[in-house]
């Protein structure tokens, strides 16, 4: 027997049943064997059922005849033709029924497991896609933090533009400091300082301008900014000592 072979249960008194007394008792035991027959085939049937049609070739294909076939299904009650078209048998049927039953229990539980596999599938998806996009906005927010301090940076290093008109700007600067020295040379060694010298050198250039009123005797900007001369204390606005001053100059000359 094949392992997928299909199977039903089966009465073992079903020979005394009144119906396949009578049809016995007509037919003899090849009745009884084409019933048999007939009930196997319908097992085999998607819905229990076989086609009136086809009895004839069931006899030549069993090595009966069409009238003894015919006669199993029509005259003993053991089957019910519907319309001419098809029959079944309704104990056949009957004992399928837990057989159908199981099947159908199966077929939703499956079902229902493989609902519950998709939606675990989409939770996991969209916790995946969730987690994916709390990453992308934490690595965004870093590279954007990592930009804007690698912006300040370079505004510290490089200083601002001439053009920018805020305090610490190379163009305040040069006109508070009075223009002198060498403007590009300036402008280089300006943008290089840190925004902290920056503050220290405008808070300190006016007063140092006040205190050096003849430039003359006020350093070139250039090496204003070298010499870091904002941490200095101010020079003296005493015009005796500027005398003095230029006394000894013109003694050495």
């Amino acid at each position: 027997m094949k392992k997928d072979a299909f199977y039903f249960p089966h009465d073992s008194n079903a020979k005394d049943d009144p119906k396949c007394v009578l049809l016995i008792d007509q037919l003899g035991c090849e009745g009884y064997g084409i019933y048999w027959i007939l009930i196997e085939i319908l097992r085999e049937q998607p819905e229990y059922s076989y086609p009136i049609a086809l009895l004839p070739s069931l006899a030549k294909r069993y090595g009966t005849s069409f009238e003894k076939i015919k006669a199993v299904v029509c005259n003993y009650g053991l089957f019910i033709v519907k319309d001419d078209i098809i029959f079944f048998s309704e104990s056949l049927i009957r004992r399928m029924k837990p057989l159908e039953d199981k099947r159908l229990k199966n077929s939703l539980a499956g079902k229902e497991s493989a609902k519950r596999r998709a939606l675990k599938r989409n939770e996991h998806s969209t916790n995946a896609q969730h987690l994916f996009n709390e990453r992308s906005t934490d690595v965004q927010h870093t590279f954007n933090i990592k930009e804007k301090r690698k912006e300040e940076n370079i505004n510290n290093n490089i200083g601002e533009s001439t053009d920018s008109p805020t305090a610490l700007s190379f163009e305040n600067i040069w006109s508070l400091y009075g223009k002198k020295g060498n403007k590009k040379t300036s402008e280089r060694k300006w943008g290089k300082l840190s925004i902290t010298a920056k503050e220290k050198a405008l808070a300190y250039i006016p007063a140092y301008v006040e205190a050096t009123p003849d430039k003359q005797y006020r350093k070139n900007f250039e090496t204003f900014l070298n010499q870091e001369c904002w941490n200095d204390e101010l020079p003296s606005n005493d015009p005796i000592n500027k005398t003095e001053h230029e006394t000894k100059y013109r003694f050495i000359d």
